[in-house]
Parts: C-alpha cells; structure tokens; sequence
C-alpha cells in the first residue's frame, strides 16, 4: 500500500517538473534574444562597421549612421530612361567586335625581358607594330608566331584566352592582327560513322589511312585533326564542310602542322569584263584549258601549263600573291590550276629578272644578280652553295621545298631562269606504315633517315631496296611511282639518294659526250693511218715492178 502510495505521488510531480524545465528553457532564449543585438553592436562598434538590414546600393566611406531599416517598399518597374552610354566590356556577338590593331610602339615584358625573371638582363623591350620572330625570341625564346599588343582590350581576332588581354597575333609583312594559328590535340577521339560506338584514340595529325579507318569513304586529299582551338586562323568554311569556331581543321601528316583545305575549282564560272585583260567577260568550267582562257587573257599560249579558276572558297591552300603585290589572290577566290590534272595548284616558281644577295659574304658588299645564276656566281656571296636557288616573283610557288617554303625564293634552273625542285632528303625520323606496320594491321614502326634493308623488312618481309620519307611530297631524284608520293628509293651508307639525280644525269651526258667525240677522233685517226699505209704498200708494189730486169 504504501508502495503504491509513493508512485502515484511522483507521477503528479512529473507534469511541474517538466513545466518548470520549460519555463526556465523559455526564460534563456529570452535572455539570448536580448543579449545577441546588444552583443552584435558592441561588435560592429569595435570593427568599425554597422550592418544595415538592407544592401547599400551606393557605399560610402564611412560607416552608415542611419542604415536603412528595409528594401524599398515600391522598386522601379521600367528601366531606367537614360542608360550608361559606356559599351557592355564583353559583347554578345564575337562578329560585332572591331577588328585588332597593334599599337604603334609598345614594351615586350614577357619571358626573358620581365624585370623580375632573373635570367632578365635588360628587362622589357620596345617593339613598333608587329615584330618579326628574330624580335620576339630576345623575349620569348619559345615564339612560334608573331604577335602585338592591340590597341583596345576586346576585338575580333581574339578567341579563347586570349579575348579580352589586349593581345594578338600579328603577320609581320602585312603589320595585320590574325587569328590564332591552328594546332592539333596531342590526343583525341575520332567518333566519326564506323567508329561512332568506339572511339578511335588518335594523337596530333593522322595519316589518310587512320582517318578512311572510320571513314571508308573518305575522299578529301587532306586528313584532319581536332585542334586545342575552337576558331583559329586554317579554318575556311566551303560548300558543306562548315569548320569555323568547331575545333578541327585540315593539317599534314608528315609536317604534323595545320592547313587550310585545299583549293577546289567551281564546277562553273563566270569571269566578269574586270577579270578578263581583254575586257570581255565569259563562263567557264573547271579548270579551262589555255585555248579556253585566251578568251579572257590573250597572253596565254598553248606552251603555258596552267590556268586559273575561281575557287569553292574563299581562302584556300595554293592562294598566294606576287612580291611586289601586283598579284594577291589571298581570300580573293581564285586560284591557279592545272588543265591537265584538273587540280588547282601553286603557280610555277619564276625568277626575279633582278634580285639582290645580301647574304653571308655578300652582307656587307651586296651582289645584284639576274635570274637563275649558276653555282659559281653563288660561291662568291655562299661557299657552301650545293645548287642554284634565286627569289621568287611570288612569295610562295611550287617548286619551293621545306627549306623554301613561302620564303620568296626557291632552287631553279639557270637555262630556264625557272623554278626547281630541291634535292630529296630523308626524314630524320619517321614512321614506317607498310606491310605488317600498316594502320589498322600492327604497330608502326619508328626509323631514322635511310634505313637498312633488313630494318624495312621487319615490316615489309618481300623488300629488297632501302627507301625512306622524304621531306618534301615532291623533290628531285624521284623516280617512277615515287614522284610526288613523299618517299624515294636511297642508299643506308651515303643516307643520299640511290639513283641518279638530274645533275648527275648532266654530269654523265657531258661525260658521254667527250668520249664519244674521243672516239670517234681515234676512229677518224686510224682510219687515215690505214689507208695512207695502204697506199704506201700500193707505191711499193708498183715500185719493185719498175725495178725488175727485162
């Protein structure tokens, strides 16, 4: 009984204990709701600052005295009647922007010109417009490209990084902002029709070969590669290959550098009046042959080997222009080809009537030559001349080779005063893709310049002759099915080429020349010896029949 007497009492103290315990719980969040804003005062008066309830749209220097105790009860509902007239620092459209200019003069403090680099010996150097690489290197000794400080923070050339840092790349001779040049990835992913479910991993420009293995029928005589830039200076839209801003662009497998597409002759046409010298306008198909274009220009003879036509874009690969600017068909549409391949090309590399040499030993005491000289004039300003070379009329032309290549100057013969191709050289190192070592089959193999027969037949087991990749598509000393392919047959002992080269083939003729004459001289002399023998045995004969008795 009086167990249960004490349990009934502790359970009616339970409800005032736990009253009491909310009282006293309630009593503590007053407090602290008291004390917090005096606290936060107290704090804002030792910081030096005062938190208003609302933002500030216009802070002053000071703390606010009198903070606005909340948002404005009836905001604007229309924009304001006078806006800033001040332009937006980034525009929506990339097209609207101006275009990019150098400055006059501005100081280079990149590299080893930046004050506080401390390899710098003479800190940031002046520049006037847009300097050449040999400027650029004394900076940044890893220049590939030239380029300028512009003129305004944001213009058109600018893309990626580079927008909005008052900077640019620049062509020197024209003094132009440009956009970046193009680069292909180290490393990408080709989804392209067969490969759109597994991905072919490629690295920097592929061969024609990796590409038709996702694409079959790929027939476009360039590879492509995707680029670390999404627009960027060998992007040329054409008919139904959009490239701008989309991240690729077309390159060369052995140079591993970017492009822009090959130049493509319309299907048809028209030549206006102010195309034609002889002022009457025409239509044309493809590349014409010379009879059709002497419609239009009466200059072309049936001796000429190429035409021109207008082209499916408007910049393309083979565009260049003339030295002295007379002829520029860059981002002009037209373009020289050949009627007989029906392939548009570079024209063909012409001397200068007169050019000066102001090179080696000539720097000082300059030597004006005309045309194509021979070795022997060269030798005078170059000891180590191996063959003729002169300037080009155009900057860049056909003839050029890897060492020439849009120079303004290219080997030539001095008979024609034409251009020449260089002698073929070896890659230095390149890969083998024949036989086993072919794409798609098995593992490239990787050489270095003239290789040995038995280095060749790790790949190919039924070769029997070295060859190796040349450095230029085209050269002299390629024969056969070799001319224009990038390769040439080449002995593994002299690394030089294995057949015999046009001036051999002059040296063998002249060779040929004297002996035969020799020849023929001892054939001439012993042909008179023989009959003045003759006839001395004759005037014997009848000599001793004079002399007989009766």
């Amino acid at each position: 009984e009086r167990e249960r007497e004490r349990e009934r009492v502790e359970d009616n103290r339970t409800p005032d204990r736990f009253a009491a315990h909310s009282r006293a719980k309630g009593s503590a969040m007053k407090m602290m709701v008291m004390i917090f804003p005096i606290v936060g005062a107290l704090i804002g008066v030792v910081s030096g600052q005062t938190t208003s309830h609302a933002p500030t749209h216009a802070p002053t220097h000071a703390p606010t005295h009198a903070p606005t105790r909340a948002p404005t009860h009836q905001p604007t509902h229309v924009p304001t009647p006078n806006p800033t007239s001040v332009p937006t620092a980034a525009p929506t459209h990339h097209s609207q922007l101006p275009d990019c200019a150098c400055e006059m003069t501005w100081v280079n403090s990149d590299g080893l010109c930046d004050i506080e680099n401390p390899a710098s010996d003479y800190g940031g150097i002046r520049m006037r417009g847009c300097p050449a690489l040999s400027e650029l290197t004394l900076c940044d000794v890893d220049a590939r490209h030239s380029y300028c400080e512009t003129n305004t923070t944001h213009c058109k050339q600018q893309y990626g990084s580079l927008l909005g840092q008052k900077w640019a790349y620049c062509n020197p001779k024209s003094g132009e902002a440009e956009l970046p040049p193009c680069t292909c990835k180290s490393r990408w992913h080709n989804t392209d029709k067969v490969c759109q479910n597994k991905s072919m991993s490629l690295g920097g420009c592929p061969t024609l070969e990796q590409i038709r293995l996702c694409d079959p029928d790929y027939d476009v005589v360039q590879p492509w590669c995707e680029t670390n830039e999404a627009r960027c200076k060998e992007q040329e839209d054409g008919p139904g290959d959009t490239m701008e801003g989309m991240g690729w662009a077309y390159c060369d497998a052995d140079t591993q550098i970017t492009e822009l597409p090959a130049c493509e002759c319309q299907s048809s046409w028209w030549a206006s009046s102010s195309d034609c010298s002889s002022g009457v306008g025409s239509t044309f198909f493809a590349c014409p042959s010379t009879k059709a274009i002497q419609s239009c220009d009466k200059a072309y003879t049936s001796d000429d080997e190429q035409t021109w036509c207008m082209t499916t874009r408007n910049r393309c690969r083979e565009q260049t222009v003339k030295d002295d600017g007379t002829e520029d068909m860059r981002n002009d549409t037209w373009a020289y080809c050949n009627p007989a391949t029906g392939v548009a090309e570079r024209p063909d590399c012409a001397c200068k009537d007169n050019w000066v040499h102001a090179e080696n030993k000539c720097a000082a005491n300059r030597l004006i030559i005309e045309g194509c000289p021979t070795k022997s004039v060269l030798l005078r300003c170059d000891y180590t001349a191996e063959e003729s070379w002169c300037d080009t009329t155009f900057v860049s032309c056909k003839q050029q080779n890897h060492k020439s290549d849009e120079s303004g100057w290219s080997y030539c013969d001095p008979e024609t005063n034409m251009g020449e191709y260089g002698l073929c050289e070896c890659e230095d190192t390149w890969y083998n893709r024949a036989g086993s070592c072919a794409p798609g089959v098995g593992q490239e193999m990787s050489l270095r310049g003239c290789p040995t027969v038995a280095e060749l037949r790790i790949c190919d087991p039924a070769q029997d002759t070295a060859w190796c990749q040349s450095k230029d598509k085209r050269c002299k000393g390629q024969v056969g099915n070799e001319v224009g392919q990038g390769w040439f047959a080449c002995d593994s002992e002299t690394q030089n080429h294995a057949g015999k080269t046009n001036s051999d083939i002059k040296v063998a003729i002249a060779t040929s020349v004297v002996v035969t004459f020799m020849f023929c001289g001892l054939l001439v002399c012993a042909a008179l010896y023989a009959a003045r023998q003759y006839r001395y045995d004759i005037y014997s004969y009848y000599a001793g029949i004079d002399t007989l008795p009766a």
